[in-house]
């Protein structure tokens, strides 16, 4: 699952940033999953919100 949005004119992707990481200024995709029953709007809510 890779979210994206339009915002003036460009494409721009929803990245994580963990404290942990090693180097400041590095980001990752969050993984997830869609579940037979949700909606993708509602997979995006879930997985940001930390998901089951």
């Amino acid at each position: 699952m890779l979210v994206t949005r339009r915002a003036g004119g460009e494409e721009r992707a929803l990245l994580a940033h963990n404290r942990r990481f090693a180097v400041a200024h590095m980001f990752s995709t969050l993984a997830g999953f869609v579940d037979p029953e949700e909606t993708l709007e509602e997979t995006v809510a879930r997985e940001v919100a930390g998901g089951r």
